[in-house]
């Protein structure tokens, strides 16, 4: 199986909207046609980096 490109904003935006209606990643990763270890990786980096963000407040 082929590499994809990173995910484009487009996709990271759709993701962030499928999670805040209650979506699991698995689903998420079948609606773009996106390996479910992108997203989670995604959501994971997204996560950290919010956590470090609120450490600086």
């Amino acid at each position: 199986m082929g590499k994809k490109k990173d995910l484009s904003a487009a996709e990271k935006s759709e993701i962030v909207q499928c999670l805040g209606r209650g979506m699991k990643t698995f689903d998420i990763s079948q609606k773009l046609q996106r390996d479910h270890r992108t997203i989670k990786r995604f959501v994971a980096d997204s996560e950290h980096r919010r956590v470090g963000a609120d450490k600086g407040t």
